[in-house]
């Protein structure tokens, strides 16, 4: 990316303007950030958002910028870049801009949001800890907020079996606005995993309440599906399970204590046709059924690539150990494990409860 194009971008995210939609619609139809600065007048952006650009155009230093991101190990990327997650790309309003430290998922990650009550109770956090740790076994990524409670929860566990996780934060990257900052240390735990934080905010901006829900959008859109623990009626995660179904994502919930005011808002979404989780094959579950359904448009005959023809050389259609196909195929068993979760979804391999798996044809 070009000094002129940087400038531009960091100047909208400096200028805390790309929340806005009058700004996003208007970037989307000129693909743009410099023509947008350029024409800012031309386009029926409120005045308070025009000024705001102004002032932060003559005022920005792209050098100071760019050493504070070096400074705080965060680069960025746009809507345009390929490494952009696909599923996020692929909701109403993505973010233009996308912040990160760590590791961005590989594009064949598959990722599952695990998200919930700040105020868990016991039975809250040992589901949420028992879920993502099964989860993980199994190949998948856990994305959540870094919140306390079911985030913080998700995310530890996730570390407890070597998985990969990303934490998505209301406010800036650098560590003196990572909220809350309890879970300072949780953040470098991820990031010293190989792990990844996101947020569409610069570095420096203070998380506020509004920017919450935003950040939501972003933990739903990221995943494949999303996993409710623990949830009052007025709770922030019942907007990321909106966010999930508006985009067409599938919304778990785990049933609770009917006593808990922390179990209505999931007991809401069951009623309301979220799917009723007891265990990560529920999950396995609904992931696998939606891709049977997309299954039926192809053949069954399946292309595979290398990679997948040299795990099925190695099996037939008795079971397998996994712990035993790593081995035999010199692979990390939670690499082998992510990939039989992907070939499990184009229906090459089904997986055996215990840690098998045998050829699907």
């Amino acid at each position: 990316m070009d000094q002129d194009l940087r400038f531009a971008w960091l100047v909208l995210a400096r200028a805390h303007v790309l929340h806005s939609t009058h700004v996003r619609r208007v970037l989307l139809r000129l693909q743009s950030p410099q023509t947008l600065i350029d024409t800012i007048d031309q386009h029926n952006i409120p005045p308070a958002i025009c000024q705001r650009i102004h002032t932060t155009q003559h005022t920005f230093d792209l050098a100071k910028e760019e050493q504070l991101l070096l400074q705080h190990q965060v680069q960025f990327l746009t809507w345009t870049d390929p490494r952009y997650p696909t599923l996020l790309k692929e909701i109403h309003d993505p973010p233009p801009l996308l912040f990160f430290k760590g590791t961005l998922p590989a594009a064949d990650q598959v990722l599952i949001s695990i998200v919930g009550s700040r105020r868990a109770t016991s039975y809250g956090h040992l589901v949420a800890k028992r879920l993502a740790g099964d989860l993980t076994r199994h190949g998948f990524g856990i994305v959540s907020g870094l919140a306390l409670g079911i985030d913080g929860d998700a995310h530890k566990a996730t570390l407890e079996v070597g998985g990969y996780t990303i934490a998505v934060l209301a406010g800036g990257l650098d560590e003196s606005h990572i909220s809350p900052t309890f879970h300072v240390q949780l953040a470098r735990d991820i990031l010293a995993s190989g792990g990844c934080l996101m947020s569409e905010q610069t570095i420096g901006t203070p998380s506020e309440p509004y920017q919450f829900p935003q950040r939501n959008r972003i933990v739903a859109g990221l995943s494949r599906a999303i996993l409710i623990v623990e949830a009052t009626l007025k709770s922030g995660s019942l907007i990321s399970a909106d966010c999930a179904l508006s985009e067409n994502r599938e919304v778990c919930a785990v049933p609770g204590m009917i006593t808990s005011d922390r179990s209505e808002g999931t007991h809401a979404l069951i009623r309301q046709g979220a799917t009723l989780v007891t265990c990560a094959d529920d999950v396995l579950e609904v992931i696998d059924l939606e891709a049977s359904q997309a299954a039926q448009v192809v053949s069954h005959s399946i292309s595979t690539n290398p990679q997948d023809q040299s795990i099925l050389d190695q099996l037939d259609h008795e079971p397998t150990l996994i712990d035993d196909l790593a081995r035999t195929l010199a692979m990390p068993v939670t690499s082998l494990a992510g990939h039989l979760t992907l070939m499990e979804l184009k229906r090459l391999v089904q997986i055996l409860p215990g840690g098998y798996v045998v050829r699907a044809y």
